[in-house]
């Protein structure tokens, strides 16, 4: 991304700086005045540096927050639940990779958060769905440390359960555990574990509570 963004910043300087000076020898004689040339010469480079200023401030600014959660961040496990193409910059014919985590917030809840993965990085094509990632978190940011294959552990096969409700995903209810009573939040028509007793508590889209069985 950012060699793209330098690409295009250089190449509408280079031609903005050859346009002006086509322009200065139409202006003083030297070449014959064309209205084209200076539209073709002038004014397209312009797009060319917009582009990639654009695209440079988007890219050190993903950089700058990637950098602020590797540093400050707070270390955990995560799971991978999907992996698709995203929109950016095509390298040798790929797209880049969005792989979608979930993971335990520092409250106990589960998160989500995709992680951009670019063709040219070397966990490009190796990250699998299912997969433990060691990742930084920051606010509901994360970036990718490690792979670790099919590590377990503990919760993670909830985070692989997609019935259970992500922190923020619906209108989520506050019931009763029917196990040991305890507070459980739940989305409709989703699910969570009584953190007390661990029963995957399930609530129908009216907001009841399903018997599992």
């Amino acid at each position: 991304m950012l060699m793209f963004s330098l690409l295009f910043l250089g190449i509408g300087c280079l031609f903005e700086i050859l346009g002006i000076g086509l322009t200065i020898a139409m202006i003083t004689g030297e070449m014959e005045f064309s209205l084209l040339a200076i539209l073709g010469c002038v004014l397209m480079p312009i797009i060319f540096i917009v582009i990639g200023a654009v695209s440079l401030g988007k890219d050190l600014k993903e950089r700058r927050t990637n950098k602020a959660i590797a540093k400050n961040g707070r270390t955990t496990y995560a799971k991978v639940v999907d992996i698709h193409d995203t929109t950016g910059v095509m390298v040798n014919g790929m797209m880049p990779h969005g792989v979608v985590v979930r993971y335990f917030d520092a409250y106990g809840r589960i998160n989500n958060d995709m992680i951009k993965i670019e063709p040219e990085s070397s966990h490009y094509g190796t990250i699998s769905v299912g997969e433990t990632l060691e990742i930084k978190e920051l606010d509901g940011r994360c970036v990718l440390i490690r792979e670790l294959e099919n590590l377990p552990f503990e919760g993670s096969e909830m985070l692989i359960d997609p019935t259970v409700s992500v922190y923020g995903e619906g209108e989520t209810l506050s019931v009763n555990c029917p196990v040991c009573g305890a507070v459980v939040n739940v989305a409709r028509g989703g699910a969570a574990f009584c953190s007390h007793c661990g029963y995957k508590v399930r609530l129908d889209n009216d907001g009841k509570v399903m018997n599992n069985g």
